[in-house]
């Protein structure tokens, strides 16, 4: 489920279920599965061969060199305590994957030696989501998405763009929760209730005040998706 769920596509999902399959776990890696391993590859130019054609192939016209990275993920829950146990989680696992990786406390910010940039933030506030409306994100993760408000959504979701040749095609917006009544279920779940089939729907851009296509899928996940065997 985990795969499938890095492997699709479409502008934004969202993975639903109840606890245990692992979908907090998922959501973490999937910028570093999805763009980071992607901007490593550019900057060093090892992996390549691992990639479809066509991403190799720009990967190479378009390298980089160590700390260009455009690619920006921002990792979000409603309130800053709510991130403790995934970022503790983060500082256990990234520097697996990047061992010069730095970790700003501050800025509650991963750095990798490519450059792109790994960001926890929240939105206790119904306006907090105007601290992010200045920059721009190559991706964008909503932890426990219920508990968002709409606006919320839509104004983030909105900064989610590159100019990068890469990036741009990269680009996306991942959502993880138990879909409760309200505008999740009613935008992800209600138009196709057993999930798995992508969507396409226009919706407006708050940068710039017109509509533009945007496939979504629900995928659904239970307790059997959880690739620990061993889970109680």
């Amino acid at each position: 489920w985990s795969e499938k769920f890095h492997n699709t596509t479409c502008d934004q999902v969202l993975g639903g279920g109840a606890a245990g399959p692992g979908k907090s776990l998922t959501l973490l890696w999937d910028p570093i599965v999805t763009q980071a391993v992607v901007e490593h590859a550019r900057m060093t130019g090892q992996l390549l061969d691992q990639f479809p054609p066509w991403l190799a192939d720009l990967c190479r016209k378009h390298p980089i060199r160590q700390g260009e990275s455009e690619g920006h993920a921002l990792h979000m829950r409603r309130t800053m305590p709510q991130l403790q146990e995934t970022i503790d989680r983060s500082g256990r696992m990234f520097k697996k994957f990047d061992e010069h990786a730095h970790y700003s406390k501050e800025l509650h910010r991963w750095e990798f030696s490519s450059g792109y940039k790994y960001t926890f933030g929240h939105c206790r506030e119904s306006n907090s989501h105007e601290d992010y409306l200045s920059k721009q994100y190559t991706h964008l993760s909503l932890d426990e998405a219920y508990q968002f408000e709409e606006k919320q959504f839509e104004e983030l979701d909105g900064r989610v763009r590159s100019a990068d040749p890469i990036l741009r095609l990269l680009k996306r917006t991942r959502l993880m929760s138990n879909p409760a009544p309200g505008w999740l279920k009613d935008t992800f779940v209600v138009p196709e209730r057993k999930g798995n089939v992508v969507l396409k729907r226009k919706v407006l851009d708050p940068l710039t005040g017109e509509f533009e296509w945007k496939t979504s899928l629900f995928l659904p996940a239970t307790l059997d998706d959880n690739p620990d065997k061993g889970f109680v």
